[in-house]
């Protein structure tokens, strides 16, 4: 068995791995959304009209 008498602390070591294995995938992700210009910088500062809000009041 993998770990023997630490089996926890392996499983503790692999836990935090592959949290950290997740964070550096989406940072990566998240960083080339932004350089290729899919960010929300553009649709979400897009101003919210009164039109738009009457749209969604009558629904």
């Amino acid at each position: 068995m993998i770990g023997g008498q630490y089996k926890n602390i392996v499983l503790v070591g692999l836990i935090i791995g592959a949290f950290l294995l997740y964070m550096l995938i989406s940072t990566y992700w998240v960083l080339g959304d932004i350089s290729n210009n899919r960010s929300c910088v553009k649709t979400c500062d897009t101003p919210i009209t009164k039109g738009t809000v009457k749209e969604k009041e009558r629904q």
